[in-house]
């Protein structure tokens, strides 16, 4: 390709000999007009393998991205867990009431803030669930019946306790409340 300058100052791009001359069309290097437009586009055999290779790059990257999402699934719990342990510490001593955190649902995917009224314990709010594929286990926590919680008194205090929360994939956290501190592992 060459450039050139025409008489108005214009750059031309010109292919080696075959100029346009005024009133005729360009050459094309003895192509026709039919065949270059049959060239354009693509062949029905390209599709399928540009699609086949798609489909594939698809499938190798669900298993890591479903695999980073239960990972995620596992951090949300925990940190609302804290956040819900942490919001019934602060209660207790604002109000100079006892809170606890009720973990009695028997699919152990629930848990409840509760405050003490009397002799009753009222939800402060409905049950809060934990994200899909995510549970705890509440096994080292002060039980009544079947029931298990977490007590915070108005001094900010509870009673030692540890919640695992388990996820997809085999992860897994401990959340651990000693008396006056919250740990996760």
């Amino acid at each position: 390709c060459v450039l050139r300058r025409g008489a108005g100052g214009s750059l031309r791009a010109l292919r080696g000999s075959s100029q346009k001359a005024p009133g005729k069309s360009p050459s094309f290097e003895g192509s026709s007009r039919g065949a270059l437009l049959q060239q354009d586009g693509v062949t029905l055999v390209e599709m399928v393998v540009t699609l086949s290779l798609l489909a594939i790059l698809i499938a190798m990257s669900t298993g890591t991205l479903s695999y980073y999402l239960a990972g995620k699934s596992l951090d949300t719990a925990v940190t609302e867990l804290t956040t819900q342990v942490r919001e019934a510490q602060s209660l207790a001593v604002a109000t100079g009431n006892t809170y606890r955190i009720d973990f009695s649902d028997s699919a152990r995917t629930t848990y409840t803030l509760q405050r003490r009224s009397g002799s009753d314990w009222i939800n402060v709010r409905g049950a809060i669930s934990l994200p899909g594929g995510v549970s705890f286990s509440i096994s080292s926590l002060p039980r009544f019946g079947s029931d298990g919680y977490m007590e915070f008194y108005a001094r900010g205090t509870s009673e030692s306790g540890q919640i695992a929360i388990s996820g997809r994939y085999g992860g897994s956290r401990i959340l651990t409340v000693d008396g006056e501190t919250v740990n996760v592992r």
